[in-house]
């Protein structure tokens, strides 16, 4: 029996094998009913149909002593935080290039597609599921954009395609340099459109553009403004929203209505990572909306100077200041919530609070957070040592620990869980010596 995965030729083994034999270290899934071995993210067997049964949330539990830490790297320049989905990490470089990694020990990362854009990955990008049928673009995707157009490359089989090109008047707003990476802006996707901001007919106006995968729906560009910094977009739900120096715009694309709210002018928020204030993570984007009652909008930034998180509410026209204190993180944790990090506890935006009693973390780096398990690095004096508390599944909490001086507020990109059981760490490897190899760089756990 051969390996399920495309472009991979190696043998299973045995029947029940659970990674592939070769250097990718795929997981497999094996059919109860037929035996067959599919891929690990598999929801029916390709022979005989069978259903498998879900992975739900996370299983963060330490039988005995927790396991040591194993590496895990991925070569290249990256600028943009790797996403978790499918069960794999997901990794777009400088060169438009497409990794896949596997959460397994010794695991190779393997190129599954290139996207043809040298500058994409200076800007946010997005991982989704296109859900919508006839479309031209099917199943999980990586959406990226460059000035000039809309990519997307297919995580099953590799392939890529422009969704969008621009006319020759017109620009999408994206980084196109080094210089402009730290900035908050790119593309954005869910299920049945991605969005991003045109510059129509090279003017001084701004439009916020969604553009859906379907060829049957008209392009809405619901929201205009005046040529200036801006965050985002970003998606959650329903709701599309962008940000300006002076205004937040959330766009509900199923009444088709925008919220608008004016920020207070003693408030300035961050456009680009911050070189003081809050820490934001590489790759995270400070800015986050809920509609679960009403829309709801938090943004990272400085309020007369003082680091901290303004919470809107457009349609009661109120907002409030969240002052961070001395030190602090605000990182993006699982489902596009917020979490700012004080040192002294944790406190979600956009979700439900966890219920742990969680004290002494580590101001300067990222907390990741689920509906029922939080991982958070623990105060530290040694800059080369690491140790993380990890509450999760009605376990009582554990420590996990590694050692690499690459990782540090400035390099680390935060915290993944895949498959519910492998437990990361990821941080840009910056080499500080000249026969350093550059890229991500993973601290990795199993904790089946």
């Amino acid at each position: 029996m051969q390996c399920p995965y495309p472009g991979c030729r190696a043998p299973l083994n045995a029947v029940g094998t659970v990674e592939c034999g070769c250097e990718d270290k795929n997981p497999i899934r094996t059919c109860a009913q037929c035996g067959l071995g599919c891929p690990g993210s598999a929801r029916f067997c390709r022979a005989c149909g069978g259903r498998f049964e879900e992975i739900v949330g996370a299983r963060l539990r330490a039988r005995g002593t927790p396991p040591r830490a194993d590496s895990l790297f991925i070569t290249g320049a990256f600028y943009r935080a790797p996403f978790a989905a499918k069960g794999f990490l997901w990794a777009l470089s400088r060169e438009g290039a497409v990794f896949r990694l596997s959460p397994r020990t010794g695991a190779r990362p393997r190129l599954v597609g290139t996207i043809p854009s040298p500058t994409a990955a200076f800007s946010q990008h997005a991982v989704t599921s296109v859900v919508v049928p006839d479309s031209p673009a099917a199943g999980p995707m990586l959406v990226a954009a460059d000035t000039a157009s809309v990519y997307a490359l297919s995580l099953l089989d590799g392939r890529s395609q422009t969704l969008f090109t621009v006319d020759a008047a017109d620009a999408i707003v994206a980084n196109s340099t080094l210089e402009e990476s730290p900035y908050f802006r790119g593309i954005c996707a869910g299920g049945e459109f991605y969005a991003f901001v045109l510059r129509p007919n090279r003017g001084s106006e701004l439009s916020l553009m969604l553009r859906y995968f379907t060829r049957e729906h008209e392009v809405e560009s619901p929201v205009r403004f005046s040529d200036a910094p801006f965050i985002g977009p970003i998606t959650r739900g329903s709701g599309v929203a962008v940000c300006t120096p002076s205004d937040v715009f959330i766009y509900d694309c199923r009444d088709q209505r925008t919220s608008t709210f004016a920020l207070p002018r003693s408030f300035e928020p961050y456009m680009q990572r911050p070189s003081s204030g809050l820490n934001v993570p590489p790759g995270h984007v400070p800015f986050a909306i809920d509609g679960t009652a009403g829309w709801k909008a938090w943004i990272a930034g400085e309020e007369r100077g003082r680091p901290g998180l303004l919470e809107i509410h457009p349609d009661g026209n109120h907002c409030r200041f969240i002052d961070a204190g001395a030190r602090a993180t605000v990182c993006q944790v699982e489902g596009g919530a917020l979490c700012m990090n004080t040192g002294n506890g944790m406190t979600l935006f956009g979700d439900a609070q966890p219920q742990f009693r969680i004290t002494g973390l580590d101001a300067a780096m990222p907390v990741a957070a689920g509906r029922s398990w939080v991982v958070h690095f623990r105060r530290h004096e040694q800059p080369a040592s690491h140790a993380l508390n990890v509450f999760g599944d009605g376990a009582d909490p554990f420590l996990v620990s590694f050692d690499d001086p690459l990782c540090d507020e400035d390099s680390c990109c935060g915290t993944y869980v895949v498959d519910g059981h492998h437990l990361l760490v990821g941080y840009l490897a910056l080499p500080r010596q000249p026969d350093q190899p550059r890229g991500l760089k993973f601290a990795h756990w199993d904790l089946q």
